[in-house]
């Protein structure tokens, strides 16, 4: 602040760089983006110069990892960091070190949900990657790939993508990829193919995956990874039914993100400690905290994994007898997913409206559909978890009827 109001610029950046750096040291990562927005600040008051430019792109990449920390990996400071950075590396004529800022790009893109987009840019991402035969940006887009995928709905290309992977991997990959890509590459790996392999039905081989994806990211102490695993285990447990794996896993997740200044990653904590709220018998405070969390990601315009969410809210509506709003919920999860192709969650979201239409009376040949619509959906996915409960619901929905002699079923069928 001084060096600034003395006019001596150069001073002044390199105050404002060593503050945020310690910020970041201790964890203060909203303040350190400020310090960093300040050192650029001070940057943008110099005469244009190659060296000016290299600075500014070392400030940059620096406040990525800050802005990934504490306001997750769609926040609009990301995506205009990103936009920046991409103009700076083509004023300066280096691809090579394009690289990290096109896979941010496709994460950015990701994490909002405008997945078509995202798997284009990886593509392309992996080209490049491929033409410069860099294994460590081949590794972070093949992970990207997976995770796209996965979302996608197209779960064995997902799991394909993952294995290549962990078979590109080396333990010497990690520092860059923390300081260029903001994350560990491996862990997380594990904890999507978690995902997947729960999707596929493998239920044990997902659970051990996990197991071995949170004890690795906590060995490694690194808050971006610790964060993104824990999201993705609890959320796995949330799927799964088990109230008591997601309240520890989403606890530790809180903690964390407390510590950190996690904000974005804090709002994730919330709707699964809501869901645990509510399944523990505090419902209209759970889903309240449920809806909050969900409202502070979208301001952070995080949208990934919505539809899931959504859709758990949506079975705990309709289980208290609010059927008509859990049928409004789930019209809106769809919309999200036709528009953004978030298919993987797709198939749930029928079964659900099933069991919604069911609880407010609906015809049979209605409920028969949708529940119909849900399984042929998670057997052409692959989805075994969710064509199984489909099959099961189906199943119970017919034989209510047939008990019923034909009346129309009213049942709410049980997990």
């Amino acid at each position: 602040h001084h060096f600034a109001q003395a006019n001596m610029p150069r001073q002044a950046i390199h105050w404002w760089q060593t503050a945020a750096e310690r910020s970041r040291r201790q964890s203060a990562n909203v303040e350190a983006m400020q310090q960093y927005q300040h050192a650029l600040e001070m940057l943008e008051g110099l005469p244009a110069s190659e060296e000016r430019d290299r600075d500014e792109v070392a400030l940059r990449m620096q406040l990525n990892l800050a802005i990934f920390a504490a306001m997750g990996p769609a926040a609009a400071e990301r995506g205009a960091n990103f936009a920046r950075l991409v103009d700076l590396h083509a004023r300066r004529g280096d691809p090579a070190r394009m690289l990290p800022v096109m896979w941010g790009l496709c994460v950015v893109s990701f994490a909002r949900c405008e997945l078509v987009e995202s798997a284009a840019k990886t593509r392309e991402y992996l080209r490049l990657a491929e033409a410069n035969g860099d294994p460590v940006a081949l590794t972070a887009g093949y992970l990207h790939l997976g995770h796209t995928e996965l979302l996608r709905g197209a779960i064995r290309s997902g799991l394909g993508s993952l294995d290549r992977v962990l078979t590109f991997y080396r333990p010497e990959y990690r520092a860059p990829l923390i300081s260029d890509y903001a994350v560990d590459l491996h862990s997380l790996a594990l904890s999507c193919r978690c995902l997947a392999l729960q999707q596929l039905g493998h239920e044990k081989e997902a659970a051990d995956l996990a197991d071995q994806a949170v004890r690795e990211a906590n060995e490694n102490s690194h808050f971006v990874t610790l964060s993104h695993v824990l999201f993705q285990i609890a959320l796995s447990h949330m799927i799964a039914g088990d109230v008591a794996a997601t309240g520890r896993f989403a606890g530790d997740l809180a903690a964390v993100s407390e510590r950190h200044q996690g904000i974005y990653w804090r709002s994730h904590a919330e709707i699964l400690q809501g869901w645990v709220m509510a399944r523990t018998g505090r419902v209209e405070e759970g889903l309240a905290r449920m809806r909050e969390g969900a409202v502070q990601r979208s301001r952070m315009q995080g949208h990934a994994w919505e539809p899931q969410y959504v859709a758990q809210e949506a079975e705990l509506l309709t289980e208290h007898g609010r059927g008509l709003e859990a049928l409004r919920r789930l019209d809106a999860a769809e919309a999200l997913i036709n528009a953004t192709d978030h298919r993987v969650s797709e198939a749930e979201i029928h079964r659900q409206r099933a069991r919604a239409l069911a609880a407010e009376g609906a015809p049979k040949a209605d409920v028969d559909a949708w529940l119909r619509s849900a399984l042929t959906l998670a057997r052409g996915r692959a989805q075994m978890l969710w064509a199984s409960r489909a099959a099961a619901d189906l199943a119970a929905h017919q034989q209510s009827v047939d008990a019923a002699g034909g009346r129309r079923a009213t049942t709410l069928w049980s997990r």
